[in-house]
């Protein structure tokens, strides 16, 4: 028979409502039942002030009956412990009254009247289980006092289901502007968030058009005529160096040719000279830096001396036609030729690099470059903690419709 039930179940309304209307539209459903319920609160607050204030006199009069001395059956006079137990008793109950019908007569929320009236329950309920012993000569006082603190505890259960059910609305109304207040701080936050978005992103912009205009300076450099003779002046030094290391090889291949005889020599040459023999050997090169004319005297005394260090006639013959001196020299002349032209070369390179550096704006690139990182890492933290609207959204909509009794749906 369910289908039946749901067949005659009545539907929601459904009811749209734009975001800024919900305040008005809360006030509208809420005013004329909050009025209602406030009066309900201040007649509770009436009556907890009216019951208060006649426990407060049975407090009073218990303080000021009179007893008899209390014997009890073992002879024991314990009427000291009486007096001393009610006077504790209504000493401390006064303060209580005292505190809390001064809030009352404040009016304070309704929330704090539960608070401040559970509280005094409470502690008047704990304080006549403390004071059993006054049950003896005051059961009259006593009985009125459990009597009133019982309509005390009725009438707090009536204002705690009052609260519950009817009052539920103050507490929902409440729970509604807490949730447009963070509805609408999670939208300034957005747009707060939005804002620094775009002018990140404005800033980022600028850096990327400066870094363009840093690449653009890099590439006309790159591609000026200036460049361009640097590149041919570059292609020309490895020429020179090339040849240089030629005439080099050659120097060595015209030494190494001579070597033999050379290094026999050493037998009879001076301490002096046979040191500074040896270096050229070992280093040939060393004759474009010293003075040539060392090397073709050397050569001469070999030849004045080449009988005492050489038998074989043949080789005699060869060695003495060698022509390594004019050689030598020849290569020497044109490396100093060529090592000019480098040298000069070198110069120009230079300064062509000094006046075609880029590293300015590889600096600027790099900078450039860090700030634009750190400005995007910038924004992805900017996303970082942003509140789902969505789920606040929905328990406001679920809130709006409990309130109105209406299927609300926010646009």
């Amino acid at each position: 028979m369910r289908w039946l039930k749901n067949l005659f179940k009545k539907t929601k309304v459904r009811q749209t409502l734009k975001f800024d209307d919900v305040e008005s539209f809360l006030a509208a459903q809420t005013k004329e039942k909050k009025l209602e319920l406030e009066s309900k609160v201040a007649t509770f607050r009436e009556r907890f002030i009216n019951l208060l204030e006649e426990l407060n006199n049975d407090f009073k009069e218990l303080e000021t009956s009179r007893f008899n001395r209390i014997i009890l059956e073992d002879k024991r006079d314990i009427s000291n412990i009486v007096e001393t137990s009610r006077r504790n008793y209504c000493s401390n109950s006064e303060k209580l009254f005292v505190k809390t019908l001064k809030l009352l007569k404040r009016k304070c929320s309704a929330s704090e009247i539960n608070s401040v009236i559970s509280e005094i329950f409470d502690k008047l309920n704990k304080f006549s289980r403390d004071a059993q012993i006054l049950l003896i000569p005051f059961q009259k006082q006593m009985k009125k006092i459990s009597s009133d603190l019982k309509t005390l505890k009725t009438t707090l259960e009536e204002y705690q289901s009052f609260l519950d059910n009817e009052y539920s609305i103050v507490q929902l109304e409440k729970k509604i502007k807490e949730l447009l207040k963070k509805i609408k701080e999670s939208k300034l936050n957005k747009e707060q968030i939005e804002n620094k978005k775009k002018e990140l992103d404005r800033k980022i912009k600028n850096l990327n058009k400066e870094l363009e205009r840093c690449k653009f300076k890099i590439s006309e450099i790159q591609n000026s005529p200036e460049a361009l003779e640097l590149k041919k002046l570059e292609k020309q030094q490895i020429l020179f160096d090339r040849q240089m290391e030629n005439i080099i090889a050659k120097i060595n291949n015209s030494v190494n040719s001579v070597s033999r005889q050379i290094r026999k020599y050493l037998y009879i040459a001076n301490k002096k000279e046979k040191s500074k023999i040896k270096n050229f050997l070992e280093n040939p090169e060393n004759l474009l830096k010293e003075e040539p004319d060392f090397f073709g005297k050397v050569i001469d005394n070999v030849k004045n001396n080449i009988k005492k260090i050489e038998e074989d006639e043949k080789k005699i013959k060869k060695f003495l036609e060698m022509d390594i001196v004019n050689s030598l020299n020849k290569y020497i002349a044109e490396y100093k030729k060529i090592s000019d032209n480098s040298n000069e070369n070198i110069r120009k390179i230079k300064k062509l690099r000094q006046k075609l550096s880029t590293e300015k704006e590889e600096m600027e690139i790099a900078k450039l470059n860090e700030q634009i990182q750190q400005m995007e890492e910038d924004k992805r933290k900017l996303n970082i903690g942003e509140v789902d609207e969505t789920e606040l959204l929905k328990d406001l909509e679920k809130i709006l419709s409990d309130i109105s009794g209406k299927e609300i749906k926010l646009i």
